[in-house]
């Protein structure tokens, strides 16, 4: 299996590569600037969440493992709509629009990450 963090890195230069095709290509419209914001904000934070999952594998219980992935996706949540509502709040945006580049976003790395950890999860099962 290749490393989660490899995996995630591919993801992100792709993805980058994408978004950078749209802007040069004027598709990004008003709000391209959050598109960016939210690339870079998923891109950085969800190796810091596979990381912890990749230490959680460590933790003495499966409680406690368990435990460190869940606490670490829900930190992912809680401040992505922190930086959401943060934008939000300094920008003042004429439309709701603005955050579909956001959600896409989000539901693709967020699943990608809960995909990694389960298997993270189920190989270090394998290995005891």
């Amino acid at each position: 299996m290749r490393s989660p963090l490899v995996t995630v890195s591919l993801l992100s230069i792709g993805l980058g590569a994408i978004l950078g095709i749209l802007q040069l290509a004027g598709l990004l419209g008003v709000y391209g600037h959050f598109s960016w914001a939210s690339f870079l904000f998923f891109a950085l934070s969800t190796p810091i969440i596979i990381w912890i999952g990749l230490r959680s594998n460590k933790a003495a219980t499966e409680m406690g493992s368990a435990n460190m992935m869940l606490g670490a996706t829900m930190l992912q949540f809680v401040s992505s709509m922190a930086f959401v509502v943060i934008y939000a709040l300094i920008v003042r945006p004429n439309s709701l629009w603005f955050v579909l580049p956001f959600f896409a976003f989000y539901i693709l790395y967020s699943g990608l990450s809960t995909y990694l950890l389960m298997q993270m999860k189920w190989e270090g099962k394998r290995e005891k």
